[in-house]
């Protein structure tokens, strides 16, 4: 290796420490995410997430994409799996599907969700769970009303159209939801129209009017109606 310029043997002395660097970030990922699930109790990781200044979300996504190319070994799969973490799965089911275990994680601590009270565990499962009523299997839409209990969700709501000032209202957020499609034809779908109110409600949405035109509340509110006009 003599006869090789030093720049050359610079870099061949490197090779070893840059494989054993690619190795160990997949290890160092894991140990994160172990204190992660500790710390937080849930693996739902999003993309901006930091633990003791590790960039744990930008690693996750990079893992993710390692696994699309094939770079990933069935023994790291399983690894990860082992903590929660379904890598083969979409994002959406896999999100879906960490919820519902921290679901039902709320549930057997005796957790009670509810309008005043939205956020487990750093996650708003009320805001989660009123957007995404017909996606739950039978299963789990029962593991879900217990943990929000149903006269939550069944409050009236109304829908204030501020061009004229009329006030229509609705058994249910799902009922309002399918008004904004049936009635007033201001969405593509009744689930959008549902998802819509849902975040609005919930403060999810920071803007409280709809296409400049419809503002939405729920008829107990203690605010009142004052605010169609």
């Amino acid at each position: 290796m003599s006869d090789y310029p030093q720049w050359k043997q610079d870099l061949l002395k490197k090779i070893p420490t840059l494989f054993d660097e690619r190795v160990s970030g997949f290890d160092r990922f894991y140990k994160m995410a172990l204190i992660y699930k500790q710390r937080y109790g849930h693996i739902d990781i999003k993309q901006k997430d930091v633990i003791d200044g590790y960039k744990i979300g930008n690693t996750y996504s990079d893992l993710i994409k390692d696994f699309k190319n094939e770079k990933l070994t069935d023994n790291q799969v399983n690894q990860l799996k082992y903590i929660g973490i379904d890598i083969t799965m979409g994002k959406l089911k896999r999100q879906f599907k960490e919820k519902i275990q921290l679901s039902k994680k709320a549930l057997s601590e005796g957790v009670e969700i509810n309008i005043k009270s939205q956020v487990y565990q750093g996650i708003n499962l009320y805001t989660w769970y009123l957007g995404h009523k017909d996606d739950f299997s039978k299963e789990e839409i029962q593991i879900m009303q217990k943990l929000i209990p149903n006269h939550v969700n069944k409050r009236v709501v109304n829908i204030i159209d501020l061009e004229n000032g009329k006030i229509s209202k609705f058994p249910s957020i799902s009922e309002a939801g399918k008004a904004l499609y049936n009635k007033f034809h201001v969405v593509d779908d009744e689930k959008k129209g549902k998802s819509i109110i849902s975040t609005r409600l919930t403060g999810a949405t920071k803007n409280p009017i709809y296409k400049g035109r419809f503002r939405f509340e729920y008829a107990d509110d203690e605010r009142g109606d004052d605010k169609a006009s």
